[in-house]
């Protein structure tokens, strides 16, 4: 198994997938990806000959990254109050 993220979806039924670490993009169609996914979710993959063939949702990855993402987000708007505060 491979890791990947959805990293958006293109018309109804096509997913673009990022796999690896190198980020590879492969365009795959959603209904072989399970319903509750968004962009953003992370996946655990399976890949024969270059296919994607099946897909599953990695629940704790995207709750890591959701959770590293809103993080940083709080940092900045932290950041952005206190330079108001400083004029």
């Amino acid at each position: 198994m491979e890791k990947a993220v959805i990293d958006r979806f293109e018309d109804q039924d096509l997913a673009v997938l990022l796999v690896g670490q190198s980020e590879k993009e492969y365009n795959v169609s959603r209904n072989i990806l399970p319903n509750e996914v968004k962009e953003g979710s992370h996946l655990l993959i399976v890949l024969e000959d270059g296919v994607i063939s099946s897909a599953t949702l990695d629940e704790e990855a995207t709750l890591e990254a959701s959770n590293r993402i809103q993080s940083k987000m709080d940092k900045l708007r932290e950041m952005k109050k206190m330079k108001r505060r400083s004029k």
